[in-house]
């Protein structure tokens, strides 16, 4: 951001507003620093405005009013004003000359309402303020008063954090009361949707695997030293989650001596020490309730679109608005993918591909409408069925029962078509389509499966059918079918189906090794699918649930 001498943003001053009391009773907080109150309307226009242009940093100033309490200050926000910029990026906005004439010409007619601060947004990560934004704030919004708003437009539920200026330091505003403005509004919606947008922990004991139901998942043998000496009828196993810590710790105890007296015992404790530095549960950070899940997901930056094969109508999941949006396509989807610039890629089943991007939204008083934006490209004839389709900016990918096919675009004059391009065999009957972000050597997809124990993948241009990657896998994950896979970044994801609650593996493409186990155990639901973002954070649907692991 620009933070040369020449631009200041300066409030008009209204001396008897500034210096009256607070007006209403509900600014409950006083006392030193800054008592904040926001307008769910603001907040709700941020998070639109950072989720429409979510691949360019946005910002604006924020309006209000502010009043002197005690040795502090209370701030209300009521208003927001979006300025443009023709100097923004994915990493930066600036407030330029036009910024500039937008703000001016926006105060010229505010009666009631001056400048309290400003708000920007970050195309990923949580909201922080950048070494930049310390000097923009520390210039520009240099009272106490003003308050700086940061939108994490890449994150689930769009938080916002809000900062002040205290001496030279930037103060975290964490507690901030949010002012309804009225029954059952979208921004109303919206909160009672993000109160399912948060980390929490599992309260309910009887879900939490014990040392016994972990051992397969661990590659412990159901017959072994280790697991006849905790199933063992002597074993105090009864006491296995109990609340008492003496008790348990008498269980370690037990269990130790025990197992330090059988030296089949302590190497098969040894190697499950080794597996457990990378294993977790798979709690998700971010747990997101809707029963209109379906079975498949596409997830990118704040959208979530799940599908169901032969089903005409896909839902999209918008985080900024109302929880879900149905989409109705004329022939039912066969694969969904999206790619690095938003776009979702859908194969139907009438051997089309569509290129669909979501365009700008309507709030209306009947609620949000969408507008897409359709491209339909028909695919050559084929042998056989298409099973997947991943685009590109030069082609659209394809797999079949037995071949891959790179199907290059044919632009002639203003219309654009498929052509029938190359193909090949593909190295392994159980092969997967996987689109690669532009992190992990992409647009190029790759082909990835399971293949005599070992986990790998192709390059489908490369004809003498050498893995690019080839993990060989330990006990119990070479048992084990594998229901999907995924690639994010520099690491590849892998759900095996274990007849329980299926476990999920991640291996790091570098080093070819196991580098995270998500751990299941029987009697939980199982995970269903995963799919990574942008990012190359992982989700996953369990049940009715999305989950970011």
């Amino acid at each position: 951001m620009d933070v040369s001498p020449d631009f200041r943003i300066e409030p008009v001053r209204r001396p008897l507003a500034q210096h009256s009391p607070a007006p209403s009773s509900d600014l409950l907080r006083s006392g030193p620093g800054v008592a904040l109150h926001v307008d769910d309307t603001v907040l709700s226009g941020i998070r639109r405005q950072s989720a429409q242009q979510a691949g360019t940093e946005v910002g604006g100033i924020l309006l209000g009013r502010h009043f002197v309490n005690g040795t502090g200050w209370i701030v209300t926000v009521t208003d927001h004003l979006p300025v443009p910029s023709d100097n923004a990026s994915a990493v930066h906005f600036e407030f330029d000359q036009s910024s500039i004439q937008a703000i001016a010409a926006r105060l010229a007619d505010s009666v009631d309402e001056y400048i309290v601060g400003w708000y920007h947004s970050h195309v990923g990560g949580k909201p922080f303020m950048s070494g930049t934004d310390h000097k923009m704030h520390q210039a520009h919004f240099n009272a106490p008063w003003y308050v700086s708003a940061v939108v994490g437009a890449g994150e689930w539920g769009l938080p916002v954090g809000f900062w002040r200026l205290a001496g030279t330091e930037l103060e975290a505003l964490d507690d901030y009361l949010v002012r309804m403005t009225g029954p059952d509004s979208a921004a109303e919606r919206h909160q009672r949707f993000l109160e399912e947008c948060v980390d929490r922990d599992d309260d309910d004991r009887s879900s939490r695997p014990g040392p016994v139901e972990l051992l397969p998942a661990l590659g412990v043998a159901a017959e072994s030293r280790l697991a006849t000496l905790l199933t063992a009828a002597t074993s105090p196993r009864r006491r296995w989650g109990t609340d008492t810590g003496i008790d348990q710790f008498r269980l370690l105890v037990e269990v130790a001596l025990t197992a330090g007296a059988d030296p089949g015992c302590v190497e098969e404790l040894e190697a499950v020490q080794r597996r457990l530095r990378y294993t977790r549960s798979r709690q998700g950070r971010l747990r997101l309730a809707s029963t209109r899940f379906k079975e498949r997901i596409a997830v990118h930056r704040g959208e979530c679109y799940s599908y169901t094969a032969g089903d005409l109508l896909m839902e999209r999941f918008d985080i900024s608005r109302r929880l879900v949006w149905p989409v109705r396509i004329e022939s039912p989807p066969v694969s969904v993918h999206y790619d690095d610039e938003g776009m979702l890629w859908v194969l139907m089943a009438n051997h089309q591909v569509l290129r669909m991007e979501t365009s700008a939204a309507e709030d209306s008083e009947q609620g949000t409408r969408f507008r897409f934006q359709f491209a339909r490209f028909g695919l050559p004839p084929l042998d056989e069925d298409p099973l997947e389709a991943v685009g590109d900016p030069e082609a659209v990918w394809v797999r079949t029962a037995r071949q891959w096919h790179r199907l290059p675009f044919v632009h002639e004059g203003e219309r654009t078509s498929l052509g029938s391009g190359t193909r090949g065999d593909l190295p392994s009957a159980r092969c997967r389509l996987l689109p690669r972000w532009k992190e992990s050597g992409g647009p190029t997809p790759l082909l990835g499966a399971v293949q005599d124990g070992r986990l790998r993948l192709w390059r489908p241009a490369e004809d003498d059918g050498t893995p690019l990657v080839d993990i060989t896998l330990d006990p119990p994950w070479d048992r084990w079918p594998v229901r999907d896979l995924s690639l994010g970044g520099d690491t590849l994801y892998a759900l095996f189906d274990d007849d329980g609650g299926n476990q999920i593996a991640a291996f790091d493409l570098r080093t070819q090794r196991l580098t995270q186990h998500i751990v299941s155990v029987a009697g939980q639901e199982p995970v269903a699918t995963i799919c990574t973002d942008h990012l190359g954070r992982l989700h996953g649907r369990i049940d009715h649930v999305l989950c970011r692991f």
